[in-house]
């Protein structure tokens, strides 16, 4: 499904706030790779959030979902 997403919509805010929006409906045993579906993510739009100590996939995936690229 992601790779749907990723090949229709070239907005990386609005990807990651569909898969936020809904994550609770995941089973835990899913999230492993919800997780590197985010990384994907973040790596094909070259986003630096990831290299601040402190600041993984999870974060830096819901601040750019949240704020956008500013």
């Amino acid at each position: 499904m992601m790779g749907i997403l990723i090949a229709n919509i070239r907005n990386p805010e609005i990807i990651l706030q569909q898969v936020w929006y809904g994550i609770w409906n995941i089973k835990k045993e899913e999230l492993a790779g919800l997780d590197k579906e985010i990384e994907k993510i973040l790596l094909s739009f070259d986003y630096k959030l990831t290299s601040m100590p402190g600041i993984g996939t999870s974060i830096a995936s819901k601040l750019i979902a949240e704020i956008g690229d500013i």
